[in-house]
């Protein structure tokens, strides 16, 4: 294997160009590691003149040892696309989800990135829900989730939630429940709260009550104040933890109830 070699960071875009030309050679960049240091340097400020390589660097696969080197390689030269042909970009985005599961998961990433921004959502939709090939890197398809929940109609967000988010999934849960809270979309505020009371995972639900006792809008802290009564004892905690963050007026009555849920379980335990 080629040892590592850093371009050289003063290179021109033209001698950038011509060592970008003859990394093709299989034998002296069988990696594409080299053509990878090249694609970022172009690509710090992405010109059209460079589109050619850009492209090229989107759809190139190496494997080396049976391992694909090259993801990174991918993931950069779609970037970089999308700086100077959007268009093209997004097509060659949709061909990148179907990529197999590489150990850099940029390629799916940077894809989802470029087809949320465009409002592709139905093709994130169908990526998730396995209804295409390709592997599903954990942090992109999180990302994806996030670009439905801001996307999809209320009611239609809402059964999704209840039909594919929860324990079994708590990366993507967090960050759907993040987009509703940051964008705000107040009128989902209920479906979260729903979707909480499904946690069982100790971890997820204080991530996922956090985020809404972050929250100032008043839609995200009554919904997390309104399930004092329904939080399970073994939760109790976790609730308590959000609640000393949380913002809201009534915050002091309902940690009164907190404490008095927690000792009449301690003393039926007794």
């Amino acid at each position: 294997m080629l040892a590592r070699v850093e371009v050289p960071e003063a290179a021109d875009r033209g001698t950038l160009r011509v060592a970008y030309a003859r990394l093709r050679d299989a034998e002296l960049d069988r990696t594409g590691w080299l053509r990878t240091d090249a694609v970022r340097l172009l690509g710090r400020e992405p010109e059209t003149r460079d589109r050619d390589i850009f492209l090229e660097a989107a759809r190139t696969f190496c494997r080396d040892t049976g391992v694909d080197t090259s993801a990174e390689l991918r993931g950069l030269g779609l970037l970089a696309l999308s700086r100077v042909d959007p268009e093209t970009a997004r097509w060659l985005a949709a061909e990148r989800l179907h990529d197999p599961d590489p150990p850099n998961q940029q390629p799916h990433t940077t894809a989802v990135r470029i087809l949320a921004h465009h409002g592709d959502d139905v093709l994130l939709r169908e990526w998730l829900d396995g209804g295409a090939m390709g592997a599903r890197p954990p942090q992109a398809a999180a990302e994806a989730e996030a670009a439905l929940a801001l996307a999809m109609p209320a009611a239609e967000w809402e059964r999704r939630a209840g039909a594919r988010l929860g324990d079994g999934r708590a990366m993507e849960t967090l960050a759907a429940v993040e987009a509703v809270v940051r964008a705000p979309r107040t009128e989902l505020a209920a479906p979260v709260a729903g979707l909480l009371g499904r946690i069982d995972d100790d971890d997820l639900f204080r991530a996922v009550s956090m985020t809404l006792a972050a929250s100032r809008e008043a839609a995200f802290l009554d919904a997390l104040l309104g399930m004092v009564d329904a939080v399970p004892l073994p939760l109790l905690d976790a609730y308590t933890d959000a609640l000393s963050i949380c913002r809201a007026p009534r915050r002091d009555e309902v940690l009164g109830r907190v404490s008095a849920r927690a000792r009449r379980g301690a003393s039926e335990e007794d």
